[in-house]
C-alpha cells in the first residue's frame, strides 16, 4: 500500500515537473510545440491530467502578447509573485514609518 502511495507520488511529480518545463519556452510556437511533446509523453499514462493540462491552455500564453521589460515578466507568469509584490506594497503603505534600517530592508526585499 505504501509503495503504490509513493509510485503514485512520484509519477504526480514527474508530470508536474514535465508540465513546468512547457512554460520555460520563450515564445508561443516554443512553448505550443513543448506542450505537443508532454502530451504525446503522458496521454497514455496520465489521460486525466493531460486533459486538464489542455483545458484553456492558450488563455495561460495571453502573457506573452505583452510587450513588456524582461525583468517584469516573472510578476506575470503566476500570479503568486504579483500578488506578492503588490501585499509588500499594502505593507510598506499600512508601516508608515520604520524603526531600524534592516526592518525597511525585510519588506522591501
Amino acid at each position: 500500500m505504501a509503495e503504490l502511495r509513493e509510485a503514485k507520488r512520484a509519477r504526480k511529480k514527474a508530470v508536474l515537473a514535465e508540465a513546468g518545463w512547457v512554460d520555460e519556452g520563450t515564445s508561443v510556437a516554443d512553448i505550443e510545440s513543448r506542450a505537443r511533446l508532454f502530451s504525446m509523453i503522458w496521454k497514455d499514462r496520465e489521460p486525466e491530467a493531460v486533459a486538464n493540462f489542455w483545458g484553456n491552455f492558450h488563455k495561460t500564453l495571453a502573457y506573452l502578447s505583452v510587450e513588456m521589460a524582461p525583468s517584469l515578466v516573472c510578476l506575470i507568469r503566476t500570479t503568486n509573485l504579483l500578488e506578492r509584490f503588490h501585499k509588500a506594497r499594502r505593507t510598506q503603505c499600512d508601516i508608515g514609518m520604520f524603526q531600524s534600517e534592516q526592518g525597511c530592508e525585510v519588506v522591501w526585499y
